[in-house]
């Protein structure tokens, strides 16, 4: 009787860890520094790129996402606020683990789509943007935007 108590007991504080339990969203983005307040740029041709940064509001409660298309002409911008998650906390394989780190966003306004922020550990001088519906994202931001999904650079 006295093992099944003592198992009990091993398996409920083992089960209860403050570690599993209180996991901080927030501390985690905030180590995510390459993603924060950082230019980066994809070159669609000749004359048009399209720029993005995140920043963060609210000590990492907010995130204001911003696109912005520049062409020979003005500039386009798209400002999004949302909230985030970082994904390798959250849903992971070991796999993705290794080789990505990936933050999720919701936009406000167009909460039925997603942008994924994703870093390969093996080149940290790009990211690729996964937006989940191009379609809604155009209609809110613009078709400007349309080449918003894809690779950017670190912009220097």
């Amino acid at each position: 009787m006295r093992v099944f108590i003592f198992i009990f007991i091993a398996l409920f504080v083992g089960c209860n860890s403050k570690k599993d339990s209180n996991v901080d969203y927030k501390d985690e983005l905030a180590m995510q520094k390459w993603a924060f307040d950082t230019r980066y740029v994809k070159t669609i041709d000749d004359n048009s790129w399209e720029q993005f940064k995140i920043g963060e509001l609210n000590n990492y409660e907010d995130f204001k996402i911003d696109f912005t298309f520049i062409s020979t002409g003005k500039p386009q911008n798209c400002t999004l606020y949302s909230k985030g998650i970082f994904l390798n906390s959250a849903i992971h394989t070991q796999k993705e683990v290794k080789n990505k780190k990936k933050i999720l966003f919701r936009p406000n306004v167009i909460p039925s789509i997603t942008i994924t922020l994703i870093q390969a550990k093996t080149n940290k001088n790009t990211i690729e943007i996964e937006i989940s519906d191009m379609q809604e994202f155009t209609k809110i931001c613009g078709n400007v935007h349309n080449n918003a999904n894809g690779v950017y650079a670190l912009s220097e």
